[in-house]
């Protein structure tokens, strides 16, 4: 008899991924979820003929390929079409409700440019309706007197981060940076490294912490004033004016910056149970 075969040493092929999602699939769920349903006229599909049994197979399949992608991009400019309707006239209620801002204000706090940044950002995440999502955009944009390209334009993801970086590892020494207010594993209180699933000391994330709370708290206090025009430091400590050129002194540091820096040390100590860095903060802050 014949010795049975040997094991193949062939590794096993991986699992197929799963399919990847419509390309579509983001926008049709805004408009099911934001929107009222779509009218029956809506879309407009012709019926598309049985292709003859004499045909050859190369013709019919052609021919059922042209028909699909004709009526895909037909299906794609009629949602974009109701799209820009729609959201033109929700645009329009949001300017009625609210109340008309001045020329000279901040344009970041206008709330329909808010609401057109946030459809924006959503809709992006598709990449195959990236080009429509631009356009619809740019339109929106100028509906509302905003430029596409300017500062007000630009989305800026308002939940809190701190990246903490250069974290290592004890037991692998793999290092990397954690968002302490954005990593999904730590919001779970999840704090296994990523590489060899043991956990991260806490204790030494904590204490880089309060040691960064302690130090911006002196470089606030030590800090030098600068002048407003010339933004030199002015060299006598006691002038109230810059002895250059006559400008205004200010801090160089700004408080609206060394406040949120503490509110944000504060939220982290709160959503990962850092009772040493609260009590710093409490202490450097004089806030309950």
């Amino acid at each position: 008899p014949l010795p049975p075969p040997l094991p193949s040493a062939t590794p096993p092929r991986p699992a197929r991924r799963p399919p990847a999602p419509c390309r579509w699939t983001l926008l049709l769920l805004l408009l099911l979820l934001l929107l009222p349903p779509l009218p029956a006229a809506t879309f407009h599909h012709e019926p598309i003929a049985p292709a003859s049994s004499s045909s050859s197979s190369s013709s019919s399949s052609s021919s059922s390929a042209s028909s699909s992608s004709a009526s895909s991009s037909s299906d794609h400019s009629s949602v974009i079409h109701y799209l820009t309707q729609r959201l033109m006239h929700i645009i329009h209620d949001i300017r009625r409700a609210a109340p008309q801002r001045d020329a000279s204000a901040d344009p970041a706090h206008d709330l329909a440019l808010v609401f057109i940044k946030c459809v924006h950002h959503v809709l992006s995440v598709d990449e195959a309706a990236r080009a429509h999502v631009d356009t619809l955009r740019k339109g929106l944009l100028k509906l509302i007197g905003v430029r596409e390209f300017s500062h007000a334009a630009e989305f800026h993801n308002p939940s809190l981060s701190y990246v903490l970086p250069d974290v290592i590892c004890t037991f692998c020494s793999y290092v990397c940076d954690l968002d302490l207010l954005r990593d999904p594993r730590l919001l779970e209180h999840d704090w296994r490294c990523p590489h060899c699933e043991n956990e991260y000391s806490k204790f030494h994330v904590e204490q880089v912490l309060v040691d960064v709370a302690q130090r911006e708290a002196l470089a606030y206090q030590v800090q030098d004033f600068e002048c407003v025009k010339c933004r030199l430091v002015p060299i006598e400590c006691m002038s109230l004016i810059c002895t250059r050129c006559s400008g205004e002194l200010q801090c160089r540091r700004q408080r609206e910056d060394h406040e949120q820096l503490f509110s944000i040390l504060a939220r982290i100590a709160a959503q990962h149970e850092f009772e040493w860095l609260a009590e710093t903060v409490r202490t450097l802050t004089g806030k309950p």
